[in-house]
C-alpha cells in the first residue's frame, strides 16, 4: 500500500525556458519561487494560489540529460515530485506498481 504522500510539484522538460513565462506568469497567474543553475540544467519554479509549484527544466550545455529527455519525448512533463512520511516504502510500492522512481534529496 502506497503511505500518504503530498504532490511537492510538477517538472516539465523545455528546450528554453522563456517563452513559456508569459502564459505561466502573466497568464496563468503564477509567481517565482526559485530558481538555479547547474553544470547540465537551469530550473525555475513558479507558485500558484493554491500553492501548486510548476518548475521548468531547460537544458544548459549538451549533452545535458534535459536534451536526452526533448530529444526522446519532445517538451512537457518530466517528473513529478512528492513529500512522504516513509521514502522507502513510498518507492517499493511505486516500483511494485510499474512506476520508476529517482531518490533525490534537495
Amino acid at each position: 500500500m502506497m503511505p500518504p504522500a503530498q504532490l511537492d510539484h510538477v517538472s516539465l522538460a523545455v528546450p528554453t525556458a522563456a517563452p513559456a513565462w508569459p502564459l505561466l506568469r502573466t497568464r496563468l497567474g503564477g509567481e517565482w519561487a526559485i530558481g538555479g543553475t547547474a553544470p547540465e540544467f537551469r530550473f525555475s519554479t513558479l507558485r500558484y494560489a493554491n500553492g501548486m509549484c510548476l518548475e521548468l527544466l531547460e537544458p544548459r550545455r549538451e549533452p545535458a540529460f534535459v536534451d536526452r529527455f526533448l530529444d526522446r519525448a519532445g517538451p512537457g512533463l518530466h517528473h513529478l515530485t512528492f513529500k512522504v512520511p516513509d521514502l522507502l516504502a513510498a518507492t517499493d510500492a511505486a516500483g511494485t506498481a510499474g512506476y520508476p522512481c529517482f531518490l533525490g534529496c534537495f
